[in-house]
């Protein structure tokens, strides 16, 4: 049996109230270092992606 290697991910610790700041800084610093494309949604929504066709806007299937 072949093993794949392993990866391993450091969570943020779950928010305190009280130390909302932190944990805010946190958060965004492990999911921008997890993929910085990750944190634009998080920041201006999904956007699905589009193509046109015959002079209209399609979604594009991903």
């Amino acid at each position: 049996m072949k093993h794949k290697d392993a990866t391993v991910i450091v969570l943020p610790q779950l928010m305190q109230v009280s130390q909302y700041e932190d944990w805010k800084e946190k958060f965004e610093v492990f999911v921008k270092s997890e993929d910085t494309r990750m944190w634009r949604c998080i920041m201006d929504g999904y956007i699905p992606p589009t193509h046109e066709v015959d002079g209209r806007i399609k979604m594009t299937n991903v």
